[in-house]
């Protein structure tokens, strides 16, 4: 019966497990330590703080991508070199083909490869030229609205 159990309950789980975690896709998220760093950045400002965007991110990156909402799905993978959005990945991020989130997606890339994406939606407010990347070294962003806030920020060109 053990033996059974095993091969019936835990087998299958330990392979669906194994394949969760080596599928290759990327982590994408709309809740995550980077998002939370920008919420409480939003609500404190003051106008004007300039920040350098790799003191909010607790993963490693080496340039980051801004779309705007309307962007294809075809469009971003060709731009950032790497395929974020695949067949059924992230379908619910996409209405036939386009993203259509709130608020833009911000592609971060580590060598090549998609490090970490996320759809900034409000409360946090993000601006920015669509289809622009940043390096690591110069990604700065700046909180653009009138105190007290809640703050709008954007990239600084």
């Amino acid at each position: 019966m053990k033996i059974l159990l095993c091969k019936v309950v835990l087998l299958p789980a330990l392979l669906l497990m194994m394949i969760g975690c080596s599928s290759g896709d990327p982590p994408y998220l709309f809740e995550s330590p980077f998002v939370t760093a920008l919420t409480e950045l939003s609500k404190k400002g003051p106008r004007n703080t300039r920040i350098h965007l790799n003191t909010l991110t607790n993963f490693s990156w080496d340039q980051v991508f801004y779309f705007n909402y309307g962007s294809s799905k075809e469009e971003i993978n060709e731009i950032i070199g790497a395929r974020l959005f695949g067949d059924d990945f992230l379908k619910s991020f996409l209405d036939n083909g386009i993203y259509f989130q709130q608020g833009p997606l911000l592609v971060f890339m580590k060598g090549g490869s998609v490090a970490h994406a996320v759809s900034i939606t409000p409360p946090v407010y993000f601006s920015g030229t669509d289809k622009a990347n940043y390096s690591y070294s110069s990604a700065r962003i700046i909180s653009k609205n009138d105190d007290p806030g809640p703050y709008v920020f954007g990239f600084i060109e």
